[in-house]
């Protein structure tokens, strides 16, 4: 949840900072109360979510147990390595990223 949530908030963060300095408008929070805002938060948690799980993955091969433990559930399953597992989300990343942030972008420079 922890990448999810950085990512998330950055990139909300960034979009909401580009709506405020493209409507000329006083800063007052996270996201503008308005539709725009609730686009960029739906942007943003579209474009965060591929790249978030590639993130835990690699955070949680870090830690040995919790490998060995993945190892062992995968084991009657080939294909099912961390390799295979990121490059899927990879791909998966390739369209929902660009994605996500066309919709927080369009909600940002659009009236």
């Amino acid at each position: 949840m922890l990448p999810l949530g950085a990512l998330c908030y950055v990139t909300a963060r960034l979009l909401g900072e580009l709506y405020l300095v493209r409507h000329d408008t006083p800063g007052g929070g996270l996201l503008p109360p308005t539709f725009a805002g609730i686009l960029i938060a739906i942007g943003s948690l579209i474009a965060s979510f591929a790249p978030a799980m590639i993130i835990a993955n690699c955070l949680a091969w870090v830690v040995r147990p919790a490998r060995r433990a993945f190892e062992r559930e995968a084991a009657g399953y080939p294909g099912a390595t961390l390799r295979s597992a990121n490059v899927g989300l990879l791909r998966i990343a390739m369209l929902m990223t660009p994605v996500g942030l066309a919709i927080g972008l369009f909600a940002a420079v659009l009236p």
